[in-house]
């Protein structure tokens, strides 16, 4: 594509299954383009616009986009067929649509700031941030990875059903984080400074990561495997709203109780299998709370209250 391409009439999809090399400028007006194959590839150099907010660009196989721009109110997919097949864009991201990546690695190694919702959608789906990114909008993960390597910045919200947020890099979530399933690993930190949910029966995953919870949260649902020396900082008011525990997974986490934590429903047992640090209250009104685990420890400052005559507050390990 040495000259202009447009598809300008037309409101449904044109599929142009071919290896592309486009050096000049494509251009969505109306319906969807979808471009490549499972397998093909292409170094484009040129730009992309998609001016409609009911249209879509897809993008199918392994590209670099490198130089050019992607511009205009219209939506962006990937769908590369495997994570093994990587599509990398080096210009300025700036639909202001809704960038999805439903299968295939897509990288950006450069910094860029997203106008646009971010969703990682599918299980062969990874969407690899190398530099400083913010979000503008929402990201969510439903299957896939996200790996951040440098450092991401949400202004919307974060909503997690499944997959993996991953890398060494910090992220910091300006909004709600709604966390119903999936993992969040590696040596990297999260700071969540909206509220924060722990939801659904789905088991969640921490693993090596510092996670610190500036916000409320509460905790309706679903255990929690901590482990790998993962560290959870309590910074806002902690709601235990059920049953459900914190389990031991591999070497013991750590849990930094800096603000209320209260078990304030569920007539049976919550276990938080981990060191922890109490240096606000701790306050059981209802049920029972367990505290630590065998070899576990810690020094805690703060207050402890069972306000209950049919509750149990028990700690396990070696604390002050």
């Amino acid at each position: 594509i040495n000259a202009a391409l447009t598809k300008a009439t037309g409101a449904g999809t044109t599929v142009l299954a071919a290896n592309f090399f486009n050096n000049d400028t494509v251009t969505v007006s109306i319906g969807n383009l979808d471009m490549g194959r499972s397998g093909s590839s292409g170094t484009s150099t040129g730009n992309f616009a998609v001016t409609s907010a009911l249209s879509t660009l897809t993008v199918r196989g392994a590209h670099s986009l490198v130089g050019g721009n992607m511009t205009g109110a219209g939506n962006f997919l990937l769908d590369g067929g495997s994570a093994a097949q990587v599509t990398q864009i080096t210009g300025t991201f700036n639909m202001t649509g809704e960038l999805t990546v439903q299968s295939g690695t897509l990288v950006f190694p450069g910094a860029q700031t997203f106008p646009s919702d971010i969703t990682v959608a599918g299980s062969q789906a990874v969407l690899n941030l190398q530099a400083a990114v913010t979000a503008n909008k929402n990201v969510t993960i439903n299957n896939g990875t996200l790996t951040v390597a440098n450092s991401l910045g949400i202004d919307g919200n974060l909503t997690q059903t499944a997959g993996i947020l991953r890398g060494v890099g910090s992220m910091t979530v300006t909004g709600a984080y709604a966390w119903s399933g999936g993992t969040l690993q590696d040596s990297g930190t999260t700071i969540v400074n909206g509220a924060m949910s722990f939801s659904g029966t789905a088991i969640k995953y921490l693993r090596e990561r510092t996670v610190t919870l500036n916000g409320e949260t509460t905790w309706t649902g679903g255990n929690v495997y901590l482990g790998y020396s993962a560290v959870l900082n309590i910074e806002a008011p902690f709601n235990i709203q059920g049953d459900q525990d914190i389990v031991q997974w591999s070497t013991v986490g750590t849990i930094n109780i800096n603000a209320a934590l209260t078990k304030a429903t569920g007539a049976s047992d919550t276990v938080l299998a981990a060191n922890f640090f109490n240096n606000d209250t701790v306050t059981v009104s209802t049920g029972n709370l367990d505290m630590g685990r065998s070899g576990s420890s810690g020094t805690s400052t703060g207050n402890f209250a069972v306000t209950s005559a049919l509750s149990t507050l028990t700690v396990r390990g070696a604390h002050s």
